[in-house]
């Protein structure tokens, strides 16, 4: 019973804490993310692009 509870103690202070941290981070973490995810899209769809043109150019 007592590892248990343990155990239970142990999944919500860590679930608390990330909930925690995302708060403080706020604004500052949604901007950050939203950037990182442009970046990765506009490599993506550049490297798309390129590989496209090559293909049209082999065609």
């Amino acid at each position: 019973m007592e590892d248990e509870s343990g155990g239970d103690d142990q999944d919500g202070s860590g679930s608390r804490t990330v909930i925690t941290t995302m708060k403080m981070a706020g604004e500052e973490g949604v901007r950050s993310m939203r950037l990182m995810v442009y970046k990765e899209y506009a490599t993506n769809k550049l490297s798309c692009s390129i590989a496209i043109y090559f293909l049209y150019l082999l065609i």
